[in-house]
């Protein structure tokens, strides 16, 4: 690939970006009877049984660990749903945000959610349309 420290699990044929890209279809998805994904898309699944997402720790009501250490929030709601439809090949990682980060770009994380394009970021990592935006304003 080109040097960017994230690109080769996460541009094989645009799969795993696909997949997660079903965040931002997740009520259409819910809808349906089942999910269909093409050939190559299983393939792909077969050959990565774990996919593991970086998410944040603390960052509540979108990701946080509840008293009980459990993944909670939209984001967990949202793997779920997706787990379902993929038979758990999602692996939540809670972390502070910083230190998911890292483990992206040293690729011991496969994808990280809730984190927003920037230019700086888009030199190192693939974004699916968004699922949910919020303002980061003061």
């Amino acid at each position: 690939m080109t040097g960017r420290c994230c690109r080769p699990l996460l541009l094989p044929a645009g799969i795993l970006l696909g997949l997660l890209g079903l965040l931002c279809l997740l009520p259409l998805a819910a809808a349906a009877d089942g999910l269909q994904l093409t050939p190559t898309e299983q393939d792909w699944l077969r050959r990565h049984p774990t996919i593991r997402i970086g998410v944040m720790q603390d960052w509540p009501p979108l990701s946080y660990l509840d008293k009980n250490g459990m993944y909670q929030g939209l984001d967990a709601d949202y793997i779920k749903a997706i787990n379902r439809q993929l038979g758990g090949v999602l692996v939540p990682v809670a972390a502070p945000f910083r230190e998911n980060y890292q483990r992206l770009q040293e690729r011991q994380l496969d994808a990280l959610m809730d984190i927003t394009s920037r230019l700086e970021r888009a030199a190192l990592f693939d974004f699916t349309r968004p699922y949910s935006v919020i303002p980061h304003l003061l």
